[in-house]
């Protein structure tokens, strides 16, 4: 499990971009997206919030889409992704992690999903590779019963600048 935390924390960080998102019964649209992925000590897990943006008629930005959650090995390579988003919903996501060269792939699939009635599935992929984190996501709904894609952003690595305190 340590060289899947090993893995895991490689994701560890700030990262912002744009999405593109679609899905059969909506019409595309463009997002822009922070995420902020926190390691917990020593814990074998981390915490992940996620915020997206989008412009509204008159191009003022307004918020879309929050979530948070926990991401953690649970055997092997095999991980879950836990979270709670602002709508309600909540989803238990279970996958593998696996380290191709420098590259890391999550592949996870919904395994529970409560409080929203529409939802049958979803699906995440991330792939960290170079220094940028690209990550798609797939649902599936009473109205389009297979899972399809809806959702990809590109976020790159956001460099925080601590404050010096110069006496």
């Amino acid at each position: 499990m340590s060289d899947v935390m090993g893995q895991l924390r490689q994701l560890v960080g700030t990262w912002e971009g744009i999405g593109r998102g679609t899905f059969p019964t909506i019409d595309p649209f463009e997002y822009t997206e922070k995420m902020v992925i926190h390691a917990i000590g020593n814990d074998p897990l981390l915490y992940y919030e996620q915020y997206t943006w989008r412009n509204n008629a008159s191009g003022q930005k307004i918020a879309a889409h929050q979530e948070c959650g926990f991401i953690r090995p649970i055997s092997g390579n095999s991980i879950e992704l836990t979270n709670g988003q602002n709508s309600g919903r909540t989803e238990i996501l279970v996958g593998t992690i696996e380290q191709r060269g420098t590259e890391i792939f999550l592949n996870l699939t919904s395994k529970h999903i409560a409080y929203d009635e529409r939802m049958i599935a979803s699906s995440r992929v991330f792939r960290l590779v170079e220094g940028q984190l690209e990550y798609s996501t797939g649902m599936a709904t009473v109205s389009v019963p297979q899972i399809q894609p809806h959702l990809h952003a590109t976020l790159q690595k956001v460099v925080e600048r601590v404050a010096e305190c110069v006496v």
